[in-house]
């Protein structure tokens, strides 16, 4: 259902085709006191692979500062055995703290990078706002 903003009608639309991307090992992780291990991170992705996910955002570049759990997501892309049918993705929240070339390595092993274009949605993520602002103490 959609709202027309104009009149506040609402109409039914019909919706063909959704794609659903698992976040749990990223958004799940991140916020967690404890780190998994670089093979408990691989197991998770692999099971959610074999529970039928075709995209999944396997970690964070983000500067292991801000967020300790993301510290080795590029280690994971590396080692994550890729099946068939499954795009693999990495969140850049922005270029600061991180190593660009450690970004751009991951090419081989990662489909996409999400990225945001905007820092009002970066600096409305919580513990990232300083380092967009760029005083993050590193």
């Amino acid at each position: 259902m959609t709202m027309t903003p104009a009149t506040g009608d609402t109409e039914l639309i019909s919706i063909r085709k959704i794609a659903v991307c698992e976040v749990g090992p990223r958004d799940g992780l991140q916020s967690e006191k404890a780190s998994l291990t670089v093979d408990q991170k691989v197991e998770l992705i692999e099971r959610s692979a074999e529970a039928g996910a075709k995209f999944i955002e396997v970690g964070s570049m983000v500067h292991p500062k801000a967020v300790p759990q993301m510290a080795d997501t590029d280690e994971v892309a590396r080692r994550i055995p890729k099946a068939d049918g499954v795009e693999y993705r990495v969140l850049v929240m922005n270029v600061k703290g991180i190593d660009l070339d450690q970004v751009i390595s991951l090419g081989k092993h990662i489909q996409q990078l999400v990225g945001h274009d905007t820092a009002s949605f970066v600096l409305k993520a919580g513990k990232c706002s300083d380092i967009v602002r760029g005083q993050a103490q590193v």
